[in-house]
């Protein structure tokens, strides 16, 4: 089907036909856009079939001890069975590690309380209720 562009168009005249977009130009019309057509979704694909196994890690060495091992490699663990810590070796030392599960914070506590003295040649002589500095008389 052929274009039906006006007969006598004015400069920059635009004309729009099947999702193209034509501008005169004074002496021709010139494409100036084309529209972009996207299509519905198509269905999804079949799944792909599973990679490769990947290689075996190397096995940690585990040490239940008061002391550390004398010898380590990197990834290694410690659990010092005196103080419950657990330690990993990274190849310039032992570094902490989480262990054991973590449960709920605890409730907080009461407020506490202050109580501040104004000394007098070291001895205490009334309670002190005006502020959080008191003068120690020289006292230290």
């Amino acid at each position: 089907m052929p274009i039906n562009f006006p007969a006598t168009p004015t400069l920059n005249q635009q004309h729009t036909y099947l999702g193209h977009r034509w501008t005169w130009t004074g002496s021709a019309w010139q494409v100036t856009s084309v529209a972009q057509v996207t299509g519905a979704t198509g269905s999804t694909g079949p799944a792909g079939s599973n990679g490769a196994t990947g290689a075996t890690g190397q096995a940690a060495n585990v040490l239940v001890s008061s002391s550390p091992p004398v010898t380590a490699d990197p990834g290694d663990l410690w659990l010092d069975d005196e103080t419950g810590k657990l330690r990993i070796y990274y190849g310039g030392g032992w570094a902490g590690a989480a262990v054991g599960p973590i449960g709920a914070t605890g409730a907080t506590g009461a407020a506490g309380a202050i109580t501040a003295y104004v000394f007098d040649g070291g001895t205490p002589s009334s309670t002190y209720t005006q502020g959080p500095a008191f003068d120690c008389g020289g006292v230290t």
